[in-house]
């Protein structure tokens, strides 16, 4: 009887098969994972836990990779996943390749972005907490926050950021990097700010509500 593999398992022996970066970049990711994980138990958010572990390992693929001619690392990530997902037998739903994307896509956004999952809105938070260095926290108590630092040392992860400025800003195009941090593009900026004016609670929801 043949065990079918999990998407997060696959996800992982990919990152590990294309990765330079080693052990410090995998506890990058499951350190994103904690901290989702978290927040979404903090906010009551309904999560695809195995579905969320292959995005954080998968959502940075694009700076290990460069067999796409995308000089975006998102989109060569986006490029490289999806040429392998067909002979994956993992069985996707269209759904669920969906929110992989949409994972993936939006992790990196510095601002709330309108239509966005509620799904794909903790770990664009879990991104921000993880590069703040907990100063950014979302009200995730500083214990909760000290714990995954804990279990996932960030080691020389300094050393693995240089590495991904350089593919950024060196071998790519440094203007995809607006793509990367504001995935809405000006408008996102616009509807940031508007929503400034409202309460916390009132602007999460409203951005959260499609377009």
């Amino acid at each position: 009887m043949t065990t079918q593999t999990s998407t997060s398992a696959w996800a992982l022996a990919l990152l590990r098969s294309n990765s330079p970066y080693g052990q410090a970049l995998e506890d990058h990711c499951r350190r994103l994972h904690g901290f989702a994980t978290n927040l979404a138990a903090q906010d009551g958010v309904v999560l695809d836990d195995d579905l969320l572990l292959a995005a954080c390992f998968l959502h940075d693929i694009g700076l290990c990779v460069r067999d796409s001619s995308s000089r975006d690392y998102i989109e060569r990530g986006l490029d490289f996943v999806e040429a392998r997902l067909a002979d994956s037998g993992l069985g996707l739903t269209a759904q669920q390749e969906e929110s992989l994307v949409e994972l993936m896509r939006t992790n990196h956004s510095l601002l709330p972005l309108r239509g966005l999952s509620p799904q794909a809105e903790m770990l664009r938070r879990a991104v921000q907490v993880e590069h703040s260095l907990g100063f950014i926290s979302f009200g995730l108590p500083a214990e909760a926050r000290a714990e995954v630092f804990s279990r996932f040392p960030r080691a020389n992860f300094n050393q693995v950021l240089l590495g991904f400025f350089r593919t950024a800003l060196v071998d790519d195009d440094p203007r995809a990097l607006l793509h990367v941090f504001l995935p809405g593009g000006w408008a996102q900026l616009r509807a940031a700010f508007t929503a400034g004016h409202s309460s916390h609670a009132a602007s999460t929801r409203n951005l959260w509500k499609s377009s």
